[in-house]
């Protein structure tokens, strides 16, 4: 559980309704981890035998074997950091 001051006026609540189209972008993956989007590290088709001169490491999205977050609730910090109560394997757990 999230310990944080929750604020609950009336305009963080109405921001907080309009956040609705980002929870409905979020994915979940099979650690039950949840983002936007996922990423997977692209591995070079050629090994390279030096050391020297590595290629910087290259990232692709991740789109196969995620669903959609059932995104349940959603509350802002005090800090103005926003979090998502989503269900995962049949238990709530705050993202």
């Amino acid at each position: 559980m999230i310990n944080c001051r929750v604020i609950s006026s009336k305009i963080d609540m109405q921001y907080l309704k309009g956040l609705r189209w980002h929870a409905k972008r979020l994915r979940i993956d099979e650690d039950g981890d949840v983002a936007d989007e996922f990423l997977t590290e692209v591995l070079p088709e050629t090994p390279s035998s030096t050391d020297k001169h590595r290629p910087l490491p290259r990232f692709a999205i991740k789109y196969n074997t995620l669903q959609p977050a059932n995104v349940r609730n959603q509350v802002i910090g005090i800090n103005g950091k926003i979090h998502q109560m989503v269900e995962y394997q049949g238990k709530l757990q705050w993202a």
